[in-house]
């Protein structure tokens, strides 16, 4: 799946992190692409989860450049399992 999400905003009314990525459908592994900017996480302090159980791709180059593409703090994206490859280039998404 290719997914790119772009001039959203995201806040949780509960507890926990706003966005969770995960790389797995019904127990299935399966393949993620992750293209995501220009989002408000959290009122500028949200916490992006990434969880690379299945094969998870970003597009930005690291981490911390995910976490500016969206204005959160570097730390505010967290990897809790696996190890997410970035820098990969998503498909555009169709017109």
């Amino acid at each position: 799946m290719n997914a790119t999400v772009t001039g959203n905003t995201f806040t949780n009314s509960g507890t926990g992190n706003e966005l969770f990525a995960r790389a797995r459908d019904a127990g299935t592994v399966t393949t993620l692409c992750l293209n995501m900017s220009a989002n408000t996480v959290g009122a500028g302090a949200g916490v992006l989860d990434l969880d690379d159980v299945g094969e998870l791709n970003v597009q930005q180059a690291s981490a911390a450049a995910l976490a500016a593409a969206n204005g959160i703090p570097a730390g505010n994206v967290v990897i809790t399992s696996g190890a997410p490859v970035f820098g990969v280039a998503c498909p555009a998404p169709p017109l």
